[in-house]
């Protein structure tokens, strides 16, 4: 089958159309694009916060700690699930769930380095 390439407009992001399913392809105009147009609400940032340990920040240190996070992630490490990306920050110590339309950052969380065990 031809493959076919196109830019989606709506969020800057490139989708390409191969076969038989859609697949977004993560480039650095794409991370650079979604690390500008980023959002949240306040109750989103006090969320990310605590799930991040980093309380005593206020919503713009906030805002900038992630944006760090986004942008110091490699691409190999980007990965694009549904219609979300997962930038997972070892540097940082961090995976946050980007929504892939509206850029809003679901979650965000600490690398586990050990698996949990359940008490029996």
């Amino acid at each position: 089958m031809a493959t076919f390439r196109y830019t989606i407009l709506t969020n800057y992001y490139l989708a390409c159309y191969l076969g038989a399913g859609m697949s977004l392809r993560m480039n650095q105009a794409l991370k650079v694009s979604i690390t500008k147009g980023f959002k949240n609400t306040p109750l989103g940032f006090v969320r990310i916060r605590k799930n991040l340990n980093v309380t005593h920040f206020s919503d713009i240190e906030t805002e900038g700690y992630l944006k760090e996070i986004l942008l110091s992630t490699p691409l190999e490490d980007i990965e694009t699930k549904g219609k979300n990306h997962y930038f997972k920050c070892v540097e940082r110590n961090a995976i946050l769930t980007v929504n892939s339309h509206s850029f809003t950052i679901i979650t965000a969380k600490i690398i586990s380095k050990s698996p949990r065990i359940k008490n029996s």
